[in-house]
């Protein structure tokens, strides 16, 4: 009942429309709607969605992890809509949490309404109540819970059947696709692995064997997951954002974080910050965690949950922590951003915790009258001082805490618990307290300011432009450039990868996973070099024409890289003119016409006589060095169809009977995966094709596979004899293949 109740709530706070999202959910609608709109789509017509050719001249799906695309759980996104499947997959992950929380502590020997509060807390409060705006971190994250039964068989001296569950949970998390969550749950389950190990006092051996079925089961999960790990390594090798370490203030990109850590985080935090404890962990199990200690043989579990808690806590306070230098120590860890994201390993320890102290409350209470266990004389002393301890917390949440509800939420429990060591001693009134107290802490968490806010993914603007298929979209999907869609901000504008949901060809887009080839180029027609950004955050690709503090003349110098993508189409979203009164002066000048205007006001413009997106050249120098290319195709009066720089050429000599221009090839099949063109050429030359260059996609020219050039940088082309060709690109990568 008391989940259903839950369950209810979330339902209500994920799928009801409402106006108090906060700004933290704009990825919902930026980027994960989008994402798994398109690729599932794609997935349910019946290909798989390898290659998504909407944005930024291409890019590999599989490569940009964060979707999930792969992910087993994410079949709801086959069989409801994108927003219904949110919620739900919320939702299940959510059950994932709580239920494995539960079955965990009930496998560690506790009451069931202790193992029900363990599941309460962990799901309903602190890092998870945030993680649903951030679908990936909350589906990779989870899987602590169900991970842990196998961490406490494998501690127990089973093997088989552990190693099994935990290679699964790993590739659950790995597919789920947020990689630094996944690597906190590996360190979370080894740190739980060597503290059961301890209080059950194991021998070498079983330290031994427990250890290689972990490291095992890590291997099998990566192993079950590669599908999705080869891809995005060889993206990752090829892009911005590598695996490599990372200097604290590049940790924290928003500069939380420099000069002196402690003194900065007080300031930043003034101190008041310390206020949102007692709210974030829950006067409820805060008062239950000095109850741990009731019972001396629990007393090592409760140790090993609250230093669990206690050390991640720590590392997530960052440089402010002495103890962050031993996270910057472990492999892998300091390569990833915002440190603060291991909270939910904290979270869970402390919610074991928490369910451990009212397991240890309700046995103290069951056996206290039992001689034997302890003396009358010392279970009064011991229940004294546990009454003035936790009216002692109740007080400080009082003093301390910014929060009314936590306050007196805290002095019930107190005085419920005071009630409970008085004159609780029938298992039927232990039970009582025990779900009275459960009670309790599902009436402060429906009662928290976070639990107020609504987080509706079913937006009027979702709709407009995802949902129904204006005349301009319609017009855009069967056009044959691409289009470069500018909007003025995230809130306020169309929704970023509309290309993507709704399947025409876009140019630039907001994809953190991107390749060095596109940042370098795209960078270079935004700011005249080719800079990549911070290694934190590296070029997501978008450009800053047309939006407010987009300055369209920083690019008119080099708007020529823009018709060497092959763009045709200008998508003015309605208000951004208002607000950037040179675009239409820059449109106008570039030779672009209006086109359509929608009911919106968003404005479509054509440009004239575009550069195709596949043509010939005949003139194929050798590439020079990257900034002096860059410069060279940039002017304006550059024509690839003249000559075109290609890497891995060696000294092509034209012919002398060549023309000296090429021509628009013809393309008659365009789908994701592959693209074939008919073209004719006259002498020996290259046919082109404005699609990004990147590993896995194969070339064959009438049949015979050739080598496909990186092409003036970013784009790609096969040489070919005279004559009638026909040319056929497919992505085959080897990456997906193998994995």
């Amino acid at each position: 009942g008391l989940f259903v109740v839950l369950i209810a709530d979330t339902v209500y706070r994920l799928l009801l429309p409402g106006e108090n999202q906060p700004a933290v959910a704009d990825d919902l609608r930026i980027y994960y709607y989008p994402t798994y709109l398109s690729a599932y789509s794609q997935l349910a017509s019946g290909s798989w969605p390898l290659w998504n050719p909407y944005q930024l001249c291409g890019l590999p799906r599989l490569g940009a992890i964060q979707g999930g695309i792969l992910y087993p759980l994410h079949v709801v996104y086959l069989v409801l809509p994108t927003s219904t499947a949110m919620a739900v997959s919320t939702l299940l992950h959510l059950m994932i949490v709580a239920g494995g929380a539960v079955v965990f502590a009930r496998r560690l020997g506790m009451m069931w309404y202790a193992a029900l509060l363990a599941g309460v807390l962990v799901s309903m409060r602190g890092f998870y109540s945030s993680a649903i705006y951030f679908p990936n971190m909350l589906e990779a994250s989870v899987w602590i819970a169900p991970g842990s039964l196998a961490i406490l068989a494998l501690a127990r001296g089973n093997f088989a059947r552990p190693l099994a569950g935990l290679g699964f949970c790993t590739g659950m998390s790995l597919l789920a696709g947020y990689p630094q969550s996944t690597v906190y749950v590996a360190y979370g389950w080894g740190a739980l692995l060597c503290l059961l190990l301890l209080v059950e006092r194991a021998a070498a051996r079983r330290w031994m064997v427990a250890l290689l079925g972990l490291g095992c089961a890590v291997a099998l999960g990566s192993a079950l997951a590669g599908v999705q790990l080869l891809p995005s390594f060889e993206l990752s090798q090829l892009g911005n954002r590598r695996l490599e370490p990372l200097s604290v203030s590049e940790m924290y990109p928003l500069g939380r974080w420099g000069g002196n850590a402690l003194s900065n985080f007080l300031r930043h935090h003034h101190f008041h910050g310390l206020t949102k404890l007692p709210y974030y962990f829950g006067a409820v199990a805060l008062c239950l965690l000095p109850a741990a200690w009731l019972v001396r043989k629990r007393r090592g579990l409760a140790l090993s949950f609250l230093a669990l808690g206690g050390i991640t806590l720590l590392f997530s306070l960052g440089p402010a922590s002495r103890l962050f230098d031993l996270y910057l120590a472990l492999p892998l860890l300091d390569s990833f951003r915002l440190p603060t994201r291991i909270r939910f390993v904290s979270d869970f320890a402390f919610a074991l915790a928490a369910a451990g102290g009212l397991d240890a409350l309700a046995r103290w209470l069951l056996r206290s009258a039992e001689p034997t266990l302890e003396s009358a004389q010392s279970g009064r002393r011991f229940a004294v001082a546990l009454i003035v301890g936790v009216i002692g917390i109740a007080l400080a949440i009082g003093l301390w805490s910014e929060h009314r509800t936590s306050s007196l939420i805290a002095l019930a429990v107190a005085g419920l618990m005071g009630f409970a060591l008085l004159f609780a001693r029938t298992p039927a009134r232990v039970a009582g307290i025990g779900f009275t107290l459960l009670v309790l802490a599902v009436i402060e968490i429906t009662l928290s300011p976070a639990n107020k806010m609504r987080i509706s993914y079913m937006h009027e603007i979702d709709t407009r432009v995802y949902l129904e298929a204006s005349p301009i979209v319609r017009r855009l999907q069967k056009a044959r450039g691409r289009v470069w869609i500018s909007s003025p901000g995230f809130r306020k504008a169309l929704p970023r990868k509309m290309a993507s949901a709704r399947e025409f060809r876009g140019l630039l887009d907001y994809e953190p996973a991107t390749t060095r080839r596109q940042s370098e180029y795209f960078s270079y027609l935004h700011k005249g070099e080719m800079s990549r950004g911070a290694k934190a955050i590296p070029f997501a690709g978008s450009v800053g024409l047309a939006t407010r503090k987009g300055d369209p003349d920083s690019i008119r110098k080099r708007r020529r890289l823009l018709d060497l993508a092959g763009v045709g189409y200008f998508l003015s979203v309605a208000g951004m003119s208002e607000h950037n009164g040179l675009v239409k002066e820059f449109l106008r000048e570039w030779k672009y016409e209006l086109l359509v205007v929608d009911d919106h006001g968003n404005e479509l413009w054509k440009k004239r006589n575009p550069l195709p997106r596949a043509y010939t050249v005949y003139r194929v120098e050798p590439a020079p060095e990257v900034s002096q290319l860059m410069e060279r195709i940039s002017r304006d009066e550059y024509d690839p169809m003249r000559v075109s720089y290609a890497e891995g050429v060696g000294a092509y000599q034209e012919s002398e009977s060549a023309p000296l221009r090429g021509k628009r090839a013809r393309i008659v099949v365009d789908d994701p995966s592959r693209v074939e063109i008919k073209a004719s050429l006259a002498a020996p030359g290259m046919i082109v094709l404005a699609d990004t260059y990147y590993p896995g996609w194969r070339a064959t020219v009438d049949g015979e596979e050739v080598e496909i050039h990186p092409v003036n940088h970013l784009f790609r082309g096969v040489m070919a004899d005279p004559g009638r060709h026909e040319v056929v690109f497919e992505y085959k990568p080897q990456s997906v293949r193998r994995g």
